[in-house]
């Protein structure tokens, strides 16, 4: 019975560091998995960017990903954004330099993650 409870506390506590992580951890870990490599290798893994950019010398790719809904209720219009988006800067050669990313619908776990998180380098 002992040996059962230990290994319950165990498993709840393995669990929860993946659940603690948080958002800005997860995101970090996902966009620092990309330094290094070559924009064609992020493009493979979350598709084609939303859009591209030179700002002040910067070459930028950035993807958004989400809804921007505009509701009306009882007459008052606003406009609901559940978006992430991620922006990667690379350099002359097409590698990935830089990151910033924005947004309340970025994965906050790790599980929710994988899809964008570097393969070579998935630390989870």
């Amino acid at each position: 019975m002992k040996k059962i409870f230990l290994s319950l506390i165990a498993f709840f506590m393995l669990i929860g560091s993946s659940f603690a992580m948080g958002k800005k951890d997860t995101m970090n870990t996902i966009m620092d998995s990309w330094i290094g490599e070559n924009i064609n290798s992020v493009i493979k893994i979350w598709g084609y960017p939303t859009n591209e950019q030179y700002t002040a010398g910067h070459k930028l790719y950035i993807w958004n990903q989400g809804t921007s809904l505009k509701e009306n209720i009882w007459g008052t219009a606003f406009v609901n954004q559940d978006i992430c988006t991620r922006i990667l800067e690379v350099d002359n050669n097409e590698i990935v330099t830089n990151y910033q990313w924005k947004g309340t619908e970025c994965p906050a776990f790790s599980f929710t993650g994988t899809k964008w998180i570097n393969p070579k380098k998935n630390p989870w």
